[in-house]
C-alpha cells in the first residue's frame, strides 16, 4: 500500500483490491498470498463508552473510525478500527495474526468495557451452513489443563489442524475426522466454496474463523461476500447477546454449563482466584458442598459482580440482572480450551449461541 486508507470507504476499497490481487495470484500460481486479511471482532459494553486512549497509536481519522499506521518502514503492520457499531467493534489488518492479537490485547481489550467476541463451535457451524460453505477443515489445541490428572507434568499437550480440499474425503478419512471432531472441541473452523471461474478449479472463497473471535481470509473472488460475512458474524453475535440480556431482565436465571470432561476443581480455583488470565474473572471461593464449589467476585471486563457454582460436570453462572452476559461465552470458550473437550451452555433450557 503506497497510500494508507484513512476512511472506511478507502479501507474497503483497499481490502477489495488486495483480495482481488490475492485471488489472481492463487489462480495463476496455485499458491495463496501471505498478505491475508485478518478481522477481529470485539464486544463493547456501552456503560463505559470506551474508545482508544488519546495519545495512543490509534488516530481518529473519521467519525468512530481509527487508524494505526506503521510508516517507519515497509511493513504490513497497519490496523484499522471501525467503532461505528455500539456493541461490536471491527479491527481489520494484513499484519501477522500474533502481532495484531498482541496489539489488541495491550491497547484495546485491556481497557474496561472492551472484550473479545467468543465464538462457540456450534455458532461457527451454523454460520457455515447458512452461507452454504463447504467444511474445509478444523483446528484444535489439546491442553487438558483443567482436566483431572494425577499431576500437571502428566498432562498431554498437542495441537493439530486438518485442512480439506474441495473434493469429498474417503470413507476412512471421514471416520477419522468424525472421531476427532467428536473427541475435541474445534478452536477454529475452515470453510469455503469453489470458484465460479470455469477456468479455475480451486477455491473462490477460503477462510478460517477462530473461536477467540477473529478470522483469516486466505482468498476471495468476491470481496463484497467477505465483507458481508464479517458484518453478519458481528451482528448475529450482538443480536444473540442482546436477546439473552433482555430475557435476563425478565427472568433472572443462571446460565448452565455442561463439561463433557470432568473439571479439576482445584486447578480451576487457582485460575479464577488469581484474577489473571483469559477468563478475566476475579473470584473468591466462599463455600464447598461436596463436589460443588461456590464463588463470588467480579468480571474484570466490566467490574460487575457475579456468582459462579462449579462441579466436575456442570456449572451455574449468575450475572446481575442488568449485567453484561459476555462472561458466559467467554467462560464456555476458555473452559473448552483448557479442558480440551466439549462444553455446552444453556439459558432457560435453550442452547446459547448455536
Amino acid at each position: 500500500m503506497s497510500t494508507y486508507p484513512r476512511t472506511r470507504k478507502e479501507l474497503f476499497a483497499a481490502i477489495s483490491d488486495r483480495l482481488g490481487d490475492n485471488q489472481k495470484l492463487l489462480e495463476t500460481t496455485g499458491k495463496p498470498s501471505l498478505q491475508q486479511l485478518k478481522v477481529f471482532w470485539l464486544e463493547v459494553n456501552r456503560e463505559y463508552s470506551p474508545r482508544p486512549a488519546p495519545g495512543s497509536p490509534w488516530e481518529p481519522t473519521e467519525s468512530r473510525f481509527y487508524t494505526r499506521l506503521d510508516t517507519s518502514q515497509e511493513t504490513q503492520n497497519h490496523m484499522w478500527l471501525d467503532a461505528t457499531n455500539d456493541r461490536i467493534w471491527y479491527v481489520y489488518t494484513f499484519a501477522d495474526r500474533k502481532f495484531a492479537s498482541s496489539v489488541i490485547q495491550s491497547e484495546l481489550t485491556s481497557q474496561r468495557g472492551v472484550d473479545r467476541v467468543w465464538l462457540a463451535e456450534d455458532f461457527l457451524e451454523s454460520i457455515r451452513q447458512r452461507k452454504g460453505y463447504q467444511g474445509r477443515g478444523f483446528g484444535f489445541s489439546f491442553k487438558g489443563i483443567l482436566a483431572r490428572e494425577s499431576s500437571e507434568e502428566e498432562l498431554p499437550r498437542f495441537s493439530a489442524k486438518f485442512w480439506l480440499g474441495s473434493t469429498e474425503p474417503t470413507p476412512e478419512q471421514n471416520a477419522f475426522l468424525a472421531l476427532a471432531k467428536e473427541t475435541f472441541s474445534a478452536a477454529s473452523l475452515r470453510m469455503g466454496r469453489s470458484s465460479s471461474n470455469p477456468n479455475f478449479g480451486g477455491s473462490g472463497v477460503l477462510l478460517e474463523v477462530f473461536a477467540r473471535g477473529h478470522m483469516t481470509v486466505t482468498t476471495s473472488e468476491d470481496p463484497e461476500e467477505v465483507i458481508g460475512l464479517i458484518n453478519e458474524i458481528g451482528s448475529t453475535y450482538a443480536s444473540e447477546l442482546g436477546q439473552i440480556e433482555a430475557r435476563r431482565l425478565r427472568f433472572p436465571r443462571p446460565v448452565e454449563f455442561g463439561f463433557h470432561t470432568s473439571l479439576d476443581l482445584e486447578r480451576f480455583r487457582g485460575i479464577v482466584e488469581s484474577g489473571l488470565g483469559p477468563t478475566r474473572l476475579w473470584l473468591q471461593r466462599y463455600e464447598v458442598d461436596g463436589d460443588l464449589h461456590r464463588y463470588t467476585g467480579v468480571d474484570l471486563h466490566t467490574n460487575q459482580l457475579l456468582n459462579l457454582d462449579v462441579a466436575p460436570s456442570f456449572g451455574y453462572l449468575v450475572v446481575r440482572k442488568s449485567g453484561c452476559m459476555n462472561a458466559a461465552p467467554r467462560l464456555m470458550t476458555i473452559s473448552t480450551e483448557l479442558l480440551s473437550s466439549k462444553t455446552s451452555m444453556f439459558f432457560e433450557g435453550a442452547q446459547m449461541f448455536a
